[in-house]
């Protein structure tokens, strides 16, 4: 008898525990469904629609109140990305001058190509470039807070935003950085399947280390043949990067292609990386990006001597996000062509840089000093705790290659940040068309 009351009362704190821990669960539950919402996201309510929409930066009636503050709810009903406009290079840095005493960079930036123009005879290109880094679903989590309206990071409801992005601002030239792995073919074929979309050919390579992003970059094929490839793997490449501070393993992956525009024959080469996020290793940036351009001299050596023409009259781009600010000594890198080593590392640290780098007091850029078509660095990440320039688009400054076109820079309201319905990553992409001169013949 003793042994069934002990088995009913085992019984009954049996049932018991189950119920809390049902009641637990059911109760977690319901506060992520009230988070998000309730049954899927909310955009906004319908009551309060017409207060919190977010009015196109086209739009000449917009106000000031019409911008959504901070963590409230950006109304996207017609599920399309706010889409800027294209203007022309001169007209960009005209607008500079006349708001700013900012120097104008546009004779200095195009006089040796205008002059190269009048000098040669070679036929001419435009090329439409553009850099996205996407915000890989895996990371996405890292910018949601209380405020955060959740369907703004799904990917789901993202990439299809960033597809029609792609597809209105029809680069020809495309360098993504953040790209999951596992998302990458479905993605791809989103963009390369829409009704009027170019005819794209994408590349992939993961990065290191277990992580589950890497780089991709994608060409116009219709317009450009690719003629050689490199996948670069940093820390593979490069162990002395994971020796010099092994609590910070380089995990980091580029890829460079050369390509042939088909009509003219123009050859030029393009890169995309993204470099460390952690601001205080910028020497790693910076080193990141010197092993880049240390690769991508090489390519351009070879395909010069294989065409018997100077490197110079080879152009290179190269998109990413470098995650350095302007003020930066990966930026003074590509502005100056060098950058001195007492910038970018104390005393102490300096002797195993050098040693490893082969260098004795400043890193020299091999490419020489590189131009970007963004010349006020227009803030292109911009969250909830930061907002600054980030990613760039670089040129050489050889004087075969000089932009004419600029995406415009985003209007977002200083308490604005990504990303929200309508911007569907923490980053803003940028995207400039360029003219090259086709100092090759086709073949």
């Amino acid at each position: 008898m003793e042994k069934d009351d002990n088995l009913n009362e085992n019984n009954t704190n049996y049932l018991r525990n189950s119920l809390i821990g049902i009641a637990a669960i059911g109760a977690i539950g319901y506060s992520i469904y009230k988070m998000r919402g309730g049954g899927g996201v909310k955009i906004a309510d319908k009551k309060t629609t017409k207060k919190k929409v977010f009015k196109s930066r086209y739009h000449l009636d917009a106000k000031p109140n019409d911008v959504p503050k901070r963590g409230s709810i950006v109304t996207n009903e017609s599920k399309q990305p706010l889409l800027r406009k294209f203007m022309s290079y001169k007209d960009r840095c005209d607008a500079l001058c006349e708001d700013t005493s900012f120097s104008n960079p546009f004779d200095s930036n195009t006089s040796n190509f205008e002059s190269n123009l009048k000098n040669q005879s070679q036929a001419t290109f435009e090329c439409r470039v553009l850099t996205y880094n996407l915000l890989a679903p895996c990371y996405a989590v890292y910018h949601v807070n209380e405020q955060s309206n959740m369907k703004c990071f799904d990917w789901k409801y993202r990439s299809k935003l960033i597809q029609k992005e792609i597809q209105a601002y029809a680069p020809d030239i495309i360098g993504f950085q953040e790209m999951e792995s596992s998302k990458y073919k479905h993605f791809i074929s989103g963009i390369v399947n829409q009704e009027g979309s170019l005819d794209y050919k994408f590349t992939f390579i993961q990065k290191t280390m277990a992580k589950l992003d890497g780089v991709s970059v994608g060409y116009n094929s219709s317009r450009f043949q690719l003629l050689q490839e490199k996948k670069i793997r940093t820390a593979k490449d490069y162990d002395f990067l994971v020796e010099m501070d092994e609590d910070e393993p380089n995990y980091h992956v580029s890829i460079i292609q050369t390509l042939q525009e088909k009509e003219t024959g123009g050859i030029f080469l393009h890169a995309t990386i993204h470099t460390y996020w952690n601001p205080k290793y910028e020497y790693m940036k910076l080193i990141q990006a010197h092993v880049l351009n240390k690769n991508i001299a090489m390519e351009r050596q070879k395909i010069a001597k294989l065409l018997n023409i100077p490197e110079d009259n080879i152009p290179i781009l190269i998109t990413g996000d470098f995650n350095s600010t302007p003020d930066s000594c990966s930026v003074a890198y590509y502005t100056k062509g060098r950058v001195m080593i007492d910038d970018v590392l104390p005393k102490k640290q300096q002797a195993k840089f050098l040693k490893f780098m082969d260098i004795e007091k400043e890193l020299v850029n091999p490419l020489g000093a590189c131009c970007q078509p963004f010349p006020d660095y227009p803030d292109t990440n911009v969250t909830k705790d930061f907002h600054s320039s980030l990613d760039y688009i670089w040129y050489t400054a050889g004087g075969n290659i000089s932009p004419i076109e600029v995406l415009e820079p985003a209007t977002l309201n200083e308490q604005e940040y990504l990303p929200n319905a309508l911007h569907p990553s923490d980053h803003l992409p940028m995207a400039a068309t360029f003219k090259v001169i086709a100092t090759t013949q086709p073949n």
